[in-house]
């Protein structure tokens, strides 16, 4: 267990088919994993550990996920009770997803599902079992209320593919442009002026040289995409990483 927020990218294409990820020893390259896929889904591992509840909280809020995977074990009895990784997702307005992992250790008599939906209900929130590919089909299809229980064993693969279903149907946010302006700061660096990078929450926010910031200094905001001040117009979409440089007036 460590302290990090690691992110990961995952390609999907319309078929299911998940492009091997560039992390691992047989995964594709990057560019073979962008050109194989028509969508993008990357995951942020938050430690789970109460002794990290820092961490996960800032990575949560830097990051700020659209949806937040809970994922339940046999041994997750050193992590943060359920209810409260649950409840600080609630809390943030993050849309969610139960997974029971190692259902292949549970005894045959366990109600792991039937416990973890008692817990949803707790919470006011109305959680269902996923035991087939067309439920979240049309769970997508609808106003998506609930919360998917998706019971499944990493170790033998059973139900894995209910897990990667529901990420091939997930779909980016729709952009509020009646919002003001959100940046969710990750990084600070400090030098002749300051740097703070972070994730555009809401909106779209062009690249404007000179423009005011709410607390008094200059602000650039600058796309990782180029890497420099351009005099041209660039758009940095909402779930965009980008950095704002400040400098005093």
């Amino acid at each position: 267990m460590t302290s990090t927020t690691a992110p990961v990218t995952l390609g999907f294409h319309t078929s299911e088919q998940v492009p091997f990820s560039p992390q691992s020893p047989n995964m594709s390259p990057t560019t073979e994993l962008f050109s194989q896929s028509d969508r993008m889904v990357t995951l942020i591992d938050l430690p789970g550990n109460h002794r990290y509840v820092r961490t996960a909280l800032r990575g949560l809020t830097g990051y700020h996920p659209d949806v937040g995977l809970v994922v339940v074990s046999e041994d997750h009895r050193t992590g943060l009770p359920v209810h409260v990784q649950i409840g600080v997702l609630l809390g943030m307005g993050v849309r969610i997803v139960v997974v029971i992992n190692k259902i292949d250790m549970l005894s045959p008599d366990t109600q792991a599902v039937t416990d973890m939906l008692g817990v949803l209900a707790s919470l006011g929130l109305n959680g269902w079992e996923v035991t087939h590919s067309s439920q979240l089909d049309t769970f997508f299809e609808g106003d998506q209320s609930g919360v998917p229980v998706i019971p499944l064993s990493s170790y033998t693969g059973t139900n894995l593919h209910l897990l990667l279903h529901y990420m091939a149907l997930l779909r980016p946010p729709i952009h509020h442009y009646s919002h003001h302006v959100e940046l969710r700061i990750v990084k600070v660096f400090r030098g002749n002026k300051l740097i703070v990078g972070g994730t555009l929450r809401r909106y779209i926010s062009h690249v404007m040289l000179g423009v005011s910031s709410p607390w008094g200094n200059s602000c650039m905001w600058v796309p990782l995409r180029t890497g420099y001040f351009t005099q041209s117009w660039s758009t940095v979409s909402t779930g965009g990483k980008c950095p704002a440089i400040l400098s005093p007036r």
